[in-house]
């Protein structure tokens, strides 16, 4: 994907565009939780450096107020990398974290510890080095860090998946050239 003057990944999200891990683009603009004309519902958060308003297409029609937190907690765990995510935005909130983020090294910091599991994910500094790819950077916003970083969780899962698919099969169901 093409790099903007800036150096940086174009504004649209990755994930939204379908670059992102090969996924193919994600259409939800048809869908809406209320009328488009509806003046959307204030950002309730305590982000300190929220994303640009056009980050949040297409899905900006939909809209939560705190009081549908169990709604959003329940939702969350049928994506448990998304619970990852927003834990890392969380951390990077706490730590100060300054964006744009540039490093491997500044993620890296966000960890709990050498170690941090979760989800079927163990991850530690070697891990973001090698899942998130040096095009993610720079992360420009709180926004992006939780869309880059659930690439490259989706693409830890996919490489494992693969190759638990290639160790489960045994040899002898590979077919040859003769077959």
């Amino acid at each position: 994907m093409e790099k903007d003057s800036s150096g940086s990944m174009p504004r649209r999200s990755m994930i939204r565009t379908g670059t992102a891990a090969g996924l193919g683009a994600i259409g939800l603009a048809g869908v809406t939780a209320r009328p488009a004309s509806a003046d959307p519902a204030p950002l309730s958060s305590g982000l300190s450096q929220k994303p640009p308003p056009n980050w949040k297409l297409p899905g900006e029609q939909i809209t939560f107020q705190p009081a549908d937190f169990d709604v959003l907690d329940l939702t969350l765990h049928v994506v448990p990398e998304l619970r990852i995510c927003a834990l890392a935005v969380k951390l990077a909130e706490k730590n100060g974290v300054v964006y744009p983020i540039t490093s491997h090294a500044t993620i890296a910091r966000l960890l709990p510890g050498k170690k941090f599991s979760a989800a079927g994910h163990h991850i530690t500094a070697a891990a973001i080095s090698r899942y998130v790819p040096q095009e993610f950077f720079p992360i420009n916003h709180p926004g992006e860090l939780a869309e880059r970083l659930y690439m490259a969780l989706l693409r830890c899962r996919a490489e494992s998946s693969a190759l638990m698919a290639r160790r489960s099969t045994p040899a002898s169901a590979t077919p040859t050239p003769e077959q």
